[in-house]
């Protein structure tokens, strides 16, 4: 499960997990919402694995390839 490390509401928060077996490296995900004319608005997402080897890189690169069925998911939502 994810913790919740910073919240501003309708506006920004920052998720922390760790994936896989014990001793996986902590991944980051942040979320920003900008208001935008017409009543639309931009999201921004960064995503961000913290380890201290070059061995983990394939599993970013693995969670990395999920985000476009996320981000169809929370475009079909939203509209």
């Amino acid at each position: 499960p994810a913790k919740i490390t910073s919240w501003e509401a309708t506006k920004r928060f920052v998720a922390e997990s760790t994936m896989g077996p014990p001793g996986s490296p902590t991944v980051a995900t942040e979320w920003t919402v900008e208001a935008r004319e017409g009543g639309k608005c931009l999201v921004r997402v960064v995503h961000s694995l913290f380890a201290s080897t070059d061995d983990w890189d394939n599993q970013l690169d693995g969670l990395e390839k999920g985000w476009p069925a996320i981000f169809r998911v929370l475009r079909r939502r939203l509209e």
